[in-house]
């Protein structure tokens, strides 16, 4: 397999994933917890972590932000961590339900405003946001925020996750979506969830192919992706340089999974200052000691690790790596159907697949054959 990338690709886009918490309950999500759960799951990062782990990714060279959560507006110290991300440089989306986007948090936002602004708009009706969401109340608090935020003149963009509970309602979602002058995209794309409690419920909420109308079986398109020697090349992150810190510190190659071995940025940093002890510190605005890393960290590998920078760069290639050398062994490109196959890592996570295996293999042939089907269909 010779498509591995042979140049550096740096981590120039990330998601901050600052809390499991929400104030909705959407059926699909893969990620939310109750504050009771969180500590089963791990520990979030305080407001100083992540603040320190920010000055780590544009340290590294981290362009492109996106805050997100769950709902990251459900913490406190949520103004703090956003204030001070906006000072060093970043292009920032804020992903948010709306319904918290106001007062005080709403003065923050118009005031430090991000490049965009991107929500969830589940239903277009009480009854369909309380089914899908468990909430009362929530559209009406979803309009709220969208009020707000059009007043603040920030872009917003609207997306929608179809299931069965809000399928009658998409042509209104889009109408709805349009009165404000807002694009909306939907997908019909609903993983399961190996994050939190849901497990394999969105198998019961997925709206199958076959009973769709023609005009919505119009829209699916099941991208089979031209040989390309990596099958790695179908995940977005993976080719454009992106990472995921999940709200508990540990990076991973995207939202939906949890990667087999721990990459701990934070973790990596107290490694580094254990080795630079005696070489001297660094001390940022916020009186929090970083280490001196350049002294170590020259070109060329080190302790079997890609070289170069600091410990968003030190898990960034680890990962790359030891995600490329599992691909490399399991015989993947060698597959008859692998240089076509639409089974992300994260299909595989979800699903319980390990990459290579006869499983592995059916869901490739499953997802190319699916794809004939429904061009026949059409």
């Amino acid at each position: 397999m010779s498509g591995f990338p042979q140049g550096r690709i740096y981590p120039v886009q990330a998601a901050f994933e600052l809390t499991p918490r929400c104030n909705f309950r959407c059926k699909m999500c893969y990620v939310r917890l109750d504050g009771s759960a969180v500590g089963r799951y791990g520990r979030e990062l305080s407001a100083e972590e992540w603040i320190r782990m920010g000055e780590a990714a544009a340290e590294a060279g981290t362009l492109r932000l996106t805050i997100t959560g769950g709902e990251p507006l459900v913490r406190e110290d949520f103004p703090q961590i956003y204030q001070e991300l906006t000072e060093m440089g970043f292009l920032i989306t804020l992903q948010t339900n709306l319904s918290l986007l106001d007062g005080r948090v709403m003065d923050l936002i118009a005031d430090r405003p991000p490049v965009m602004i991107k929500s969830t708009l589940y239903g277009a009706s009480e009854e369909t946001y309380e089914r899908v969401c468990g909430v009362k109340n929530g559209l009406a608090r979803v309009r709220r925020g969208i009020e707000n935020v059009r007043q603040a003149g920030i872009p917003l963009t609207l997306v929608s996750t179809i299931i069965k509970d809000n399928q009658p309602e998409l042509d209104a979602i889009h109408r709805l979506a349009a009165e404000y002058g807002y694009p909306l995209q939907h997908t019909h794309n609903v993983l399961d969830s190996r994050r939190n409690e849901n497990g394999d419920a969105a198998s019961k909420l997925r709206i199958e192919f076959g009973s769709l109308c023609p005009e919505e079986k119009a829209k699916v398109d099941l991208k089979i992706h031209k040989p390309q020697g990596n099958p790695l090349e179908i995940c977005g992150n993976y080719r454009f340089g992106g990472y995921w810190i999940l709200w508990d510190g540990q990076m991973s190659l995207c939202a939906h999974m949890k990667m087999e071995k721990r990459y701990e940025p934070l973790r990596e940093a107290g490694k580094a200052a254990e080795k630079t002890e005696n070489s001297g510190q660094n001390i940022n605005k916020q009186g929090i000691s970083r280490p001196d890393v350049s002294s170590f960290w020259t070109s060329g590998e080190s302790e079997g690790q890609e070289a170069g920078g600091n410990e968003i760069e030190r898990c960034f290639y680890r990962m790359r790596k030891d995600l490329e050398e599992q691909y490399r062994k399991s015989g993947c490109g060698e597959c008859q159907y692998g240089q076509y196959c639409t089974a992300c890592p994260a299909v595989l996570y979800t699903r319980k697949i390990s990459v290579g295996t006869e499983q592995c293999r059916a869901l490739a042939k499953e997802r190319v054959q699916e794809k004939r089907d429904r061009d026949r269909k059409r």
